[in-house]
C-alpha cells in the first residue's frame, strides 16, 4: 500500500507548489496461484487481484504514477479537468495445462462529470503441439456529462 501526500513542503521540482497540497493512495491485494479442482475440466491455478488508486484534484506527483497507456485504456485524453479521481480494478486469472484465461473489470471516475467502465478478457489455448489459439475482448464505455462513447475490440 502506498500513500503519498504533498502539504506545505516547498519543492524546487514543481511549479505548482501553491496548488499542490493534495494526497493520493494506491493499494493492491490479491491471492496468487491458488490450486483448485472442481472437476477434471476445472483443475488448475487461480489468481485474484484487486487494485485501487485515488488522487485528489490538487495532487501533483514528482514522478509518473500512471501506466503508460493510462489515457488510452480509460478513454480520458489529455483532460484539463481538475477533479478527484478514483480507479478500481479487479482481475481473475485461471491457468491449467495448455489453457489460460484472464478477465479484468475496472471503473474510473473523475469528479462527478466523467466515468469510464472497462472489461478485458483473453484466452490462450494449445490444442495440439503446433496449433495455438488466442481470443481477446476489450470493451470500454465512457460517459462525460451528457455525452457517451463505446469502444469494443474483439480479435
Amino acid at each position: 500500500m502506498n500513500y503519498l501526500f504533498r502539504h506545505l513542503i516547498k519543492s524546487f521540482f514543481s511549479n505548482y507548489d501553491e496548488q499542490n497540497k493534495g494526497k493520493a493512495y494506491t493499494y493492491k491485494i490479491g491471492i496468487d496461484s491458488l490450486e483448485i479442482k472442481l472437476s477434471e475440466l476445472v483443475k488448475g491455478k487461480i489468481s485474484i487481484n484487486y487494485y485501487e488508486r485515488e488522487t485528489e484534484a490538487n495532487f501533483s506527483p514528482l514522478s509518473r504514477i500512471y501506466e503508460i497507456e493510462y489515457e488510452r485504456n480509460w478513454n480520458v485524453g489529455q483532460s484539463t479537468l481538475m477533479a478527484n479521481e478514483l480507479v478500481r480494478e479487479a482481475q481473475l486469472n485461471f491457468v491449467r495445462d495448455n489453457f489460460d484465461t484472464k478477465i479484468s473489470f475496472g471503473r474510473m471516475k473523475r469528479g462527478s462529470l466523467f466515468q469510464s467502465d472497462r472489461i478485458t478478457a483473453s484466452m490462450n489455448s494449445e490444442f495440439f503441439s503446433n496449433l495455438k489459439s488466442t481470443y481477446s475482448l476489450a470493451d470500454l464505455k465512457s460517459k462525460s456529462m451528457n455525452l457517451s462513447s463505446k469502444y469494443q475490440n474483439i480479435f
